[in-house]
């Protein structure tokens, strides 16, 4: 279908006309940021993308990603080396050996899971940008896997912890939740099928457990919520220019609340 664009992952994320999960989620937490970006980039995220890649488009992990040859850079021999590959790379992104093994067996922790591959990671597409617009709200959103024949959503993430109870507090956290809402609205409103989100969270570390999980309605309601919350912000995005905190109503001048914990651990409640 049209409306589910292949564009480059780099392409897709480089576009500020559009409102994003990421950008919401930046919004609320700090509006000045949304308009002063810092570019992001780390061993965590770049873990993430190899192991997207590996389980979701691996025929094409090597047109994107190039794994350094194991070698010592602090002799001539290895600078030589390590200088041949960032040539021949030509632009790719490169990933240590350590990463890469780290990633494939994360990434067959999923694959090879019979049930997981066949209920959600079969007959759909992968990496689809939508652009759309909700609320008068210029918005886009790039599934992980798509399967419109189901009205799915699949969200691969890694975690330090896909236990049901880790990996809840990362959804907390990280405001997953909003990012549900979001997509499966975004996907309604160009006239897709969106009845469930489901997140496909493996672990970093040994064993790379896998765990699959959705969220209530009422979850989803709140992330609605949350992302309508971003909105209203950024129709009046010019009042946050200034590297300062402002209250709901714009005031400098803020009053904090000390949180019940304070209190119970110096026995005032």
């Amino acid at each position: 279908m049209s409306v589910l664009k292949i564009i480059p992952n780099n392409d897709y994320h480089a576009d500020r006309s559009h409102l994003s999960a990421s950008t919401i989620k930046t919004i609320l937490k700090n509006p000045y940021e949304y308009l002063n970006p810092v570019e992001k980039s780390n061993d965590s995220l770049l873990l993430g993308n190899v192991v997207h890649k590996l389980v979701l488009e691996p025929e094409t992990f090597n047109e994107e990603f190039a794994v350094m040859p194991v070698c010592d850079r602090r002799t001539k021999a290895g600078k030589e080396i390590h200088a041949n590959f960032i040539e021949e790379s030509n632009g790719k992104e490169c990933v240590t050996q350590e990463m890469y093994d780290q990633a494939l067996e994360m990434s067959k922790a999923i694959s090879e899971q019979k049930e997981i591959k066949e209920l959600l990671l079969s007959n759909g597409l992968p990496e689809r940008s939508i652009f759309s617009e909700i609320d008068g709200i210029k918005v886009k959103c790039r599934p992980d896997y798509y399967r419109e024949d189901l009205g799915l959503i699949v969200d691969l993430k890694t975690t330090v912890d896909s236990s049901p109870d880790g990996f809840v507090r990362q959804v907390a956290s990280y405001g997953y939740f909003i990012q549900a809402a979001f997509y499966l609205d975004v996907l309604k409103s160009v006239g897709l099928p969106a009845n469930k989100f489901i997140f496909v969270a493996v672990s970093k570390t040994e064993p790379y457990m896998v765990g699959v999980y959705e969220l209530t309605e009422q979850d989803i309601e709140l992330g609605r919520d949350m992302y309508k919350k971003a909105f209203e912000i950024y129709r009046d995005i010019d009042s946050y220019k200034k590297p300062v905190y402002l209250s709901q109503e714009k005031e400098i001048v803020q009053t904090l609340v000390l949180p019940n914990y304070v209190y119970y651990k110096l026995g005032a409640m």
